[in-house]
């Protein structure tokens, strides 16, 4: 008889397969978990996030229904989950994603021992005062009641243990060497008539403001370029702020829908002139570090996550200043071969220092540890 799997719960996304974010980082702990088969893993996920997903061997998908709401919905998905798994799950740890869903360990710490991740720290402008109380309360949660506290930022695990004095362990989020189907992204390129090579790319799972691809619009605009930017990305979320990207565009600008297949995203990323990312607020991004494990030509804004995440190995620029990244922009431009040899020894650094195999070892070490 074979050695017992490990039960292993992962809850606080959204669903499988990732469209982004948090989902991301867990698909990729989850995936390689599953493969190694000494996991049994079980996922909570919002039923009909992904109806037709096939989750690969020795992963379960529990599907939790829930109604719409950009408040509700996160509440009743990491409440129910943590109920079911407190009444109707068995596992021998519980891996609980993101701290805004922290209000969800003192059930789970009832008959779980708990890893807690945190994905970011943000606080948005745009929420209103009690959902912001609710929010920074889970800090404490997140912290005090789990039995290890991770974080995906080192930013963030600083600021946690300097405001609190309570130890956050850093593992960071991963890369990978992926395909790059070029047909594929040449395919969309031709339909927008552009050129492989001549553009420059933005892409967000989401679009929305604080990604910042209005500071890059407004930058192109202040240049007046004359080559191609491509916006790729789910634009459903703010609608009033596609209406203002949109107004801000010229004709050489091209709005592309997210892209599901990473293959194509990166054939798109490998075939661009330059990428830009000028969000104002991020945790540890994915985004970066695919873009850079690719090996192109990147800027970057200088918030404290990003410059934490992957120090000078990127062109910064100050966030949310049209002036300097339009400065930045040109000077890539203008010198784009020394672009192109600081993003080859980028993509090596990364390569060395945020593989996926060696981060989801780490993560292994927490839990063998607690379970021991």
């Amino acid at each position: 008889m074979g050695k017992q799997k490990i039960k292993l719960c992962h809850m606080g996304i959204k669903g499988l397969p990732s469209k982004g974010g948090a989902e991301r980082v867990a698909e990729a702990i989850i995936e390689r978990l599953a493969a190694t088969d000494k996991y049994e893993i079980y996922v909570y996920a919002m039923k009909g996030f992904c109806p037709d997903y096939e989750p690969p061997k020795n992963v379960h998908i529990i599907e939790i229904p829930v109604i719409e709401g950009k408040h509700i919905r996160p509440l009743l998905l990491g409440l129910l989950s943590a109920l079911h798994a407190l009444f109707l799950g068995s596992y021998d740890l519980v891996h609980l994603h993101n701290v805004e869903m922290s209000f969800a360990v003192p059930i789970l710490r009832l008959r779980y021992r708990v890893v807690t991740t945190s994905h970011g720290y943000q606080v948005r402008p745009k929420w209103n005062s009690l959902v912001k109380l609710i929010w920074q309360q889970m800090d404490y949660p997140f912290l005090w009641l789990s039995n290890t506290a991770t974080a995906v930022s080192s930013y963030h695990k600083h600021y946690y243990e300097k405001k609190y004095g309570k130890e956050v362990l850093y593992i960071p989020n991963g890369t990978e060497e992926l395909p790059e189907n070029i047909e594929a992204a040449d395919k969309i390129l031709k339909e927008h008539n552009v050129q492989p090579g001549s553009y420059i790319l933005f892409a967000a799972g989401r679009i929305i403001p604080s990604k910042g691809p209005h500071f890059l619009l407004e930058a192109y605009r202040k240049l007046n370029l004359d080559i191609p930017i491509l916006l790729v990305g789910d634009y459903s979320h703010v609608p009033e702020y596609v209406k203002k990207l949109k107004s801000l565009a010229t004709d050489n600008v091209h709005f592309i829908p997210l892209i599901q297949d990473k293959s194509v995203l990166f054939g798109l990323i490998k075939e661009s002139r330059l990428f830009v990312l000028p969000s104002t607020m991020e945790a540890s991004s994915m985004m970066l570090l695919e873009v850079a494990s690719v090996g192109i030509p990147l800027i970057a804004s200088d918030i404290p996550e990003n410059l934490a995440l992957i120090k000078d190995h990127a062109i910064f620029f100050k966030s949310g200043s049209v002036p300097d990244l339009a400065e930045k922009i040109k000077y890539c431009l203008d010198n784009i071969s020394t672009a192109q040899e600081k993003a080859k020894s980028t993509k090596l650094w990364i390569k060395e220092n945020y593989h996926w195999d060696k981060i989801v070892n780490d993560y292994c070490a927490v839990y063998k540890k607690l379970i021991m």
